[in-house]
């Protein structure tokens, strides 16, 4: 930007000096700058998401969110039920009441669901059918 008059007060004051009206010049938004703000606001919503997805996994609280994901329910898939021996197929192998999968403890097979439990929180599946 160069200096292109040299106005004092007093010469303003004085009348001797008038100021050049400038024509008002337009801000335009570039599309940049919004898709920019889209792209924040939605790393800002991932970010929330994850960390509150990571904060409830860590507090202990992870058996209610568990369920939601499509890999957890796939862990029964089928359900084979007798009063003497029921079985369930869990995660692709046959599992008894009292068995131990992935850390699971098999309680109770039901005729359409199982009961887990694993460090004292019991957990309930339910045959997964894609």
């Amino acid at each position: 930007m160069a200096l292109r008059y040299m106005v004092s007060d007093t010469d303003l004051a004085a009348g001797r000096v008038s100021v050049p009206e400038q024509e008002p010049v337009a801000v335009v938004k570039s599309p940049s700058a919004s898709r920019k703000r889209l792209w924040f606001l939605l790393l800002l919503l991932a970010n929330v998401i994850s960390w509150t997805y990571l904060y409830a996994l860590w507090s202990g609280r992870q058996s209610e969110l568990l369920r939601l994901l499509p890999f957890n329910r796939a862990m029964v898939t089928g359900i084979i039920y007798q009063e003497q021996n029921p079985c369930a197929i869990v995660r692709g192998r046959v599992a008894h009441e009292g068995d131990m999968i992935d850390g699971y403890k098999v309680v109770k097979i039901h005729k359409d669901r199982v009961e887990f439990e694993k460090n004292g929180r019991i957990v309930i599946r339910q045959v997964y059918d894609p």
